[in-house]
């Protein structure tokens, strides 16, 4: 006896249909998918029976690893990389040509996107392409990648160069803030300066006595002590350092209208021999040289005009 093949039970005298060689119930045959009583077309795949809406649903479909469309069914494909392609998406996905004998490499900007096929000789190019504008074509996922690297580059230069202007903004405001101190001060200093009375004016009964080159204050005493043009208390003839006499007629250093003993005297070191200066000073970038060390750091030839700086050492333009 005949069985159903939806429910596996006898058909019996009841009503029943035939499709495809197979019998049924007619109450059995429905949808396997949505169980719909089928009364129009319909297609069997195994021993299911579907709804052509249906299967369209949930059918198996195979998809293109190049552009990520789906490959029509019946529609011949390549396989290869394990994957599935158009025919005309197995090309190299910088050039776009076709590979010879299905010899490629595989590539992808980033180890989060699919690769693509690249042949070996445009593989450094691929490479060097920021933004994918190198591509022959460019898959959605790839694009969305480049899309976003653009943007986040894009913000970052942004945010840098608000960073630098910023910072630029902030030197110019403490600038600003340390001139007008300096001003304040100066201004401050000039106005103590109107109200002081001077400090080396003689009394009128003092007038007659020659002043002292050192303290200012008249020397009434008989003798005196001679330097040069200047008169001296013996007391005030003395270092400005140590406060010891200074003996013999010098010469004795001076800075200033203050006298020295020779290694008492603030004499500046040459940045270039380490040794005191005890001529002519020549300064530059802070520092301070002989006239004979005042040269080139590379050919040690003199400076005659213009220099330039590398490395914290001063050299001629043509030794940079």
């Amino acid at each position: 006896m005949s069985t159903c093949t939806g429910c596996g039970e006898a058909l019996g005298t009841g009503g029943h249909m035939e499709a495809q060689g197979k019998k049924y119930h007619t109450k059995c045959f429905t949808c396997s998918h949505c169980s719909n009583a089928i009364s129009g077309s319909y297609l069997i795949v195994g021993d299911k029976v579907y709804e052509p809406e249906c299967w369209e649903t949930i059918r198996p479909r195979t998809y293109c690893h190049g552009c990520e469309k789906e490959v029509p069914a019946g529609e011949q494909y390549i396989e290869a990389m394990e994957k599935t392609w158009h025919h005309g998406c197995f090309t190299c996905v910088l050039c776009d040509k076709a590979f010879d004998e299905y010899k490629y490499w595989t590539y992808a900007p980033d180890k989060s996107l699919k690769e693509q096929p690249i042949h070996d000789p445009c593989r450094p190019k691929a490479e060097e392409s920021t933004y994918g504008d190198e591509f022959a074509r460019l898959p959605p996922s790839w694009k969305e990648y480049y899309d976003k690297k653009k943007a986040d580059d894009e913000a970052k230069k942004q945010a840098e160069t608000e960073d630098e202007d910023a910072k630029k903004k902030a030197e110019e405001d403490a600038q600003k803030a340390k001139e007008a101190a300096e001003k304040e001060a100066a201004e401050k200093a000039a106005n103590e300066a109107k109200e002081e009375p001077p400090a080396t004016e003689p009394e009128s009964k003092d007038k007659n006595y020659p002043p002292c080159f050192a303290c200012t204050k008249p020397i009434k005493e008989t003798s005196m002590r001679l330097y040069g043009d200047n008169k001296y208390h013996f007391e005030c003839f003395v270092c400005t350092t140590c406060k010891k006499e200074l003996e013999g007629n010098g010469p004795f250093p001076m800075l200033e209208k203050a006298l020295y003993h020779h290694d008492c005297y603030p004499w500046k070191t040459c940045s270039n021999c380490d040794k005191k200066i005890e001529g002519p000073v020549l300064s530059a970038m802070g520092k301070h040289f002989h006239k004979e060390c005042f040269v080139c750091a590379k050919c040690e030839k003199p400076f005659t005009g213009a220099f330039t700086v590398k490395d914290d050492k001063m050299i001629h333009s043509e030794c940079a």
